[in-house]
């Protein structure tokens, strides 16, 4: 784990290429056979995650209702792209890069595994440092179960 001093619009455009551009699977990334009630089976050839890719806001604080999408993209709180997930922290001012090691979908969403850090303090507070649990929730909403540095729902920044 890694702190990134990369620009935060750095880090939206590579999570975007990677989602637009890498349509190869990859080891360990390998479509479900059948997926949760109400949840659509990744694309053949996209992650099991591909259906979080993009930008969320919330997690560290509840989302204010009628919040814009241009106000959403401007301090997003997570990123999720194919290869790592981004996440903002309570007292940080840059954005934490988590680099996936594998993924799996769930009954209720996704399962990410990290590449293992040296510094706890840029996790999601979850009870495994390296794991990151996703529960899909409404429309465009996820939770973190059992993550202290996320106790409110996550919610999708708008196109």
């Amino acid at each position: 784990m890694r702190r990134a001093a990369v620009p935060l619009a750095l880090l939206l455009l590579t999570s975007t290429a990677f989602a637009q551009t890498r349509q190869r699977p990859e080891p360990g990334h390998r479509a479900p056979a059948s997926s949760a009630p109400g949840q659509r089976a990744p694309a053949a050839g996209a992650p099991p995650h591909a259906w979080l890719f993009g930008v969320w806001t919330g997690g560290l604080f509840p989302v204010l209702d009628g919040m814009s999408t241009q106000d959403c993209k401007a301090q997003p709180t997570v990123v999720f792209g194919r290869d790592s997930v981004g996440h903002a922290t309570l007292l940080g001012t840059q954005i934490v890069q988590r680099v996936i090691e594998t993924v799996r979908t769930t009954p209720t969403g996704a399962e990410f595994r990290f590449t293992p850090g040296e510094d706890a303090s840029d996790t999601f507070g979850c009870e495994d440092p390296n794991v990151l649990h996703v529960d899909r929730g409404a429309p465009d909403t996820v939770t973190f179960p059992n993550c202290s540095a996320f106790p409110y729902p996550l919610h999708r920044c708008g196109a």
